[in-house]
């Protein structure tokens, strides 16, 4: 397992360059202050979780803050006018759009979901979004044997079903393929 990678967003900024990026450097329950010494006032805080859930998992026990609640301001609120789902691989998942190099090896740190496809046309379309991405997978073969139709139902646990009722979108995006055919020699060989 990596370590996961998170951004923090606050006061409704949205843009990636200014977000406040954090690894999560230890194992079990640890204590991540996500804003400091913010001047009086009403404030909002966004977490963001940027690499992908398969290789990093995290779970928020608890918030505290000084201060008032007020009622809270979600990223993807029930305001938002419509829900798009995104279906993918490593493109939708953000893979390697932090990287320095064309082909660097596979790094969680490397990683962005915020800058991806399917973060920014969301945004730009004022849209609640749910993104279901895995790098590698593929829909009929896969180089690394499991396949988008093999999760696509289940929350990270495969021992729970995603409420699809629940959960009702507008619109699905669908961006897979791409690893389908990419090892084709090594398949019929």
């Amino acid at each position: 397992m990596s370590r996961p990678y998170l951004g923090v967003l606050l006061d409704g900024n949205t843009k990636p360059e200014e977000m406040y990026v954090f690894p999560i450097d230890r194992e079990g329950w640890n204590y991540y202050p996500l804003a400091q010494s913010l001047p009086e006032g009403r404030h909002s805080v966004q977490l963001v979780k940027l690499s992908e859930t398969h290789h990093s998992v995290v779970k928020v026990k608890s918030l505290t803050m000084n201060g008032e609640l007020i009622k809270p301001a979600l990223v993807n609120c029930a305001c938002r006018i419509r829900t798009i789902e995104f279906i993918g691989d490593s493109i939708t998942a953000g893979f390697g759009i932090n990287c320095k190099t064309e082909d660097g090896p596979f790094c969680p740190k490397e990683q962005d979901g915020w800058r991806s496809y399917a973060a920014l046309t969301a945004r730009q379309l004022n849209a609640r979004f749910f993104v279901i991405a895995h790098s590698g997978w593929g829909v009929y073969k896969s180089p690394y044997g499991e396949r988008m139709p093999d999760i696509y139902e289940y929350t990270y646990d495969k021992g729970e079903y995603w409420d699809f009722l629940s959960n009702p979108v507008d619109l699905v995006v669908v961006n897979l393929g791409t690893k389908d055919c990419s090892r084709i020699l090594m398949w019929i060989l």
